[in-house]
This record gives structure tokens, C-alpha cells and sequence, in this order.
């Protein structure tokens, strides 16, 4: 257990995109419990969040991918932030599907 968290917190500074994420998220239900919201609005809160952070991280990628040594065309970022978008309309689908 003590080496598989060596491990995973090696990790962590190569991935700051995901900590920056799970930070958004569990931002968001530390919010809305310090603020005296209901369980279900918490919760309502960080799905929102996330798919919130799912659209915005795949325009952020895509943009950064133009403004680097690859340069894409308006399509591709298109494309990048609809995989975004895609991925956040599953979450919601999820959703209402396990309620």
C-alpha cells in the first residue's frame, strides 16, 4: 500500500490537468456543503462542474495544440471541443438513465 502511493503521487506532477479536475469537482461539493445546500444539490453542482471542466479542458487542449509546434486547423479544434462535449452530454445521459 505505502509503495503503491510512492507511486501515484510520482504521477500526480506529470498530470496536473487531472488534479486541477478532481479539484474542480470536489471544489464544488465542499462549496455547496459549506454553504448549507442539500445533498442533492451538491451533488447537481459537481456533475455540473465537471462537465463544465470536460468542455473547457478539450477547447483548452485543442488551443494549446494550435498555439504549439503542431498548428490545427479551426476544424480539429472544432473537433476537440466537441469529443468535450460528447463526453459531458454522456455524463448527463448516465444521469438520467440511473435515475
Amino acid at each position: 500500500m505505502y509503495l503503491k502511493a510512492i507511486a501515484a503521487s510520482t504521477r500526480i506532477p506529470q498530470k496536473p490537468a487531472s488534479v486541477i479536475y478532481g479539484v474542480i469537482v470536489i471544489g464544488a461539493l465542499l462549496i455547496a456543503w459549506a454553504v448549507g445546500a442539500t445533498q442533492a444539490t451538491g451533488v447537481e453542482a459537481a456533475l455540473w462542474s465537471a462537465v463544465a471542466s470536460l468542455i473547457a479542458f478539450e477547447l483548452l487542449a485543442g488551443i494549446r495544440a494550435r498555439a504549439g509546434r503542431s498548428p490545427i486547423g479551426p476544424g480539429e479544434l472544432v473537433l476537440d471541443a466537441g469529443v468535450g462535449i460528447t463526453m459531458g452530454l454522456a455524463i448527463l445521459l448516465l444521469r438520467i438513465v440511473l435515475h
